[in-house]
């Protein structure tokens, strides 16, 4: 495995226990046995290695929804599928440190946010569309008030109180 790619798979194992805030890249370094130096080499600074985290987990993220959609026998059980595999990865990552990206880092927050809202969205029309051309349901369905509807279910998930 490439360095960087196992520094981004250390980083991301520690941040699903502990806050984006109280990891160093001292303890990343320690954890993978190199030297700062070559955690550097890789990234820049913090926030550069916590931006690169968050895209191969929403790469991560695409390629999961592929297949699910690929190889699922409609688009409902797409639907079913994707919000399952959704509300799965958001049990998997604790709120504290959605809070403190927000916190802390709050441009990265935002663009990490509004990326994963445009796909859910364009990805949500694509499986309805595809939903209605399989004739599963009705042909005045509003696609707004339904992908809103799944939105909140996954906002919902989010939060501690419901975990």
């Amino acid at each position: 495995m490439e360095i960087k790619e196992r520094i981004i798979n250390e980083t991301s194992r520690l941040l699903t226990n502990k806050s984006c805030k109280s990891i160093t890249m001292d303890e990343i370094a320690n954890n993978l046995g190199i030297s700062k130096r070559t955690l550097y080499e890789q990234f820049t600074d913090k926030r550069t290695l916590l931006e690169d985290c968050l895209t191969k987990h929403f790469e991560t993220a695409i390629l999961e929804s592929d297949r699910i959609v690929e190889t699922s026998e409609n688009a409902l059980i797409s639907i079913m599928l994707m919000m399952k595999k959704a509300n799965s990865s958001i049990n998997s990552i604790r709120y504290d440190y959605i809070k403190d990206l927000n916190k802390y880092y709050p441009d990265i927050y935002l663009r990490t946010f509004e990326k994963h809202i445009d796909f859910q969205k364009q990805l949500g029309n694509n499986l309805l569309q595809r939903a209605l051309n399989e004739d599963l349901v009705m042909r005045d369905i509003n696609f707004d008030l339904l992908h809103s509807m799944l939105q909140l279910n996954l906002f919902y998930c989010s939060q501690n109180e419901y975990m």
